[in-house]
């Protein structure tokens, strides 16, 4: 199902994400089990289907 948002949505949805991507890498680094591992695949997904730029790092050890 395709919704179209507004440039406002838009960026609330932006935001969220990467505010989402960057507690997911501190609980990667800090947990660094195969939830982590899954959670940050999960993000990156999303990010792919929002056509956002994909996080840079997600390799444990990579800040």
């Amino acid at each position: 199902m395709m919704i179209e948002l507004s440039n406002q949505q838009v960026k609330v949805l932006h935001e969220a994400l990467h505010e989402s991507i960057g507690i997911a890498k501190v609980y990667r680094e800090t947990v660094a089990d195969e939830d982590s591992i899954i959670l940050m695949q999960d993000l990156r997904a999303i990010a792919r289907v929002l056509d956002m730029e994909e996080p840079k790092t997600d390799e444990p050890g990579q800040r």
